[in-house]
């Protein structure tokens, strides 16, 4: 799909026109984007994203006791940041004695490739934009 280019045609409007333009309404239902959201919030945290990639990386499950030390926040904070991720199913644990174990869920794999390409993809758009209205 082409970006949109606004051209001449766009006259300013006054506070006093009428809007009479055909608006098309969302692809998206009200339910999908709830959906949407509840799978991406938690991956729009540094932190989250961050334990996503660790646990994705791992040849099996670890503790979080070997988690913690990797991040600079405390362990109930790392804890809420893998209940979350939990929530979202991105990763799953298991209790053994005093210790939960974490690993990283297919989907939450696929959702961790996902936005490494989408982000690539942001990137490598906005830079030749920015040459693009630069004359480069």
């Amino acid at each position: 799909m082409a970006a949109f280019q606004p051209t001449a045609e766009l006259a300013e409007r006054r506070r006093t026109d009428t809007c009479d333009r055909l608006v098309i309404s969302p692809s998206l239902t009200l339910q999908e984007a709830h959906a949407s959201s509840r799978v991406l919030k938690p991956l729009a945290d540094a932190t989250r994203l961050r334990l996503l990639d660790l646990l994705a990386s791992q040849t099996g499950p670890i503790c979080v006791c070997d988690i913690t030390p990797l991040f600079d926040q405390l362990q109930p904070t790392i804890s809420h940041h893998l209940r979350l991720l939990r929530q979202a199913r991105l990763i799953e644990t298991q209790k053994r004695g005093l210790w939960s174990y974490y690993w990283a869920t297919d989907t939450g794999r696929q959702a961790l490739n996902t936005i490494r390409q989408l982000t690539q993809s942001i990137a490598s758009t906005t830079s030749s934009e920015v040459l693009t209205r630069h004359g480069n």
